[in-house]
C-alpha cells in the first residue's frame, strides 16, 4: 500500500506545481501590464510637459501683439502727418515727427515686428489684401501699396492693403 501512497502523491505535487507555475506566470503577466502602462504614462507625462514649454513659448513671443496692433495704427498716423508737415517746409517739426517715428519703428523691430514687403511680389492673400485692380503687364503683381502690413515672427499681424495688376488681354486674340 505504500507504494500506492507514493504514486497518488506524485500527481499531486505536479498539479501543484504546475498551479504555482500558472500563478507566477499570471504575476509575471500583470507585472509586465503595470510596466507597460507605467512606460505609457511616462511618456504622455513627457509629452505633456514638452506641449506646455512649447505653449509658453509661444505666448511669451506674441504677447506684445495687441499692443503691436495699436502702435502700428499711430505709425501710420505719424507718416500721413509727416507727408502733410512736409508742406510746411517747418524742419524742425519734420525732424521731431520723424524722430518719434524712427523710436516706434525701433521698438517694433525690437519685439520681431517687421513691414511685409508688398510693392513687386506676387500678390499672397495670406499677406495682401486687394483693395482695387488695374491693368498692367503682368497678372497678380502688387503694383501699389496703399496701407503697410506688419508681420511678428512668422505670423501676420497686419495685412497690405495694394493694388494689383491684372494682365490686359488682347482685343486681337479674341
Amino acid at each position: 500500500m505504500k507504494k500506492d501512497t507514493k504514486n497518488d502523491q506524485k500527481p499531486e505535487t505536479n498539479s501543484s506545481m504546475e498551479e504555482l507555475k500558472t500563478n507566477l506566470e499570471n504575476k509575471e503577466k500583470i507585472l509586465q501590464d503595470y510596466v507597460n502602462t507605467l512606460q505609457r504614462l511616462q511618456a504622455d507625462f513627457d509629452n505633456y510637459t514638452k506641449r506646455v514649454h512649447k505653449e509658453r513659448e509661444e505666448v511669451q513671443k506674441y504677447a506684445s501683439a495687441k499692443l503691436a496692433i495699436k502702435l502700428l495704427n499711430i505709425l501710420d498716423d505719424f507718416e500721413r502727418t509727416l507727408k502733410l508737415v512736409e508742406k510746411t517746409n517747418d524742419k524742425s517739426l519734420i525732424q521731431g515727427i520723424e524722430m518719434m517715428q524712427k523710436q516706434i519703428k525701433k521698438i517694433l523691430e525690437d519685439e520681431g515686428i517687421k513691414p511685409i514687403q508688398a510693392i513687386g511680389t506676387k500678390f499672397d492673400p495670406f499677406k495682401h489684401e486687394i483693395v482695387d485692380l488695374q491693368n498692367g503687364k503682368e497678372d497678380d503683381t502688387v503694383i501699389e501699396e496703399i496701407q503697410k502690413g506688419y508681420a511678428m515672427h512668422d505670423k501676420v499681424l497686419r495685412t497690405s492693403k495694394v493694388i494689383v495688376s491684372k494682365k490686359e488681354e488682347n482685343k486681337e486674340e479674341k
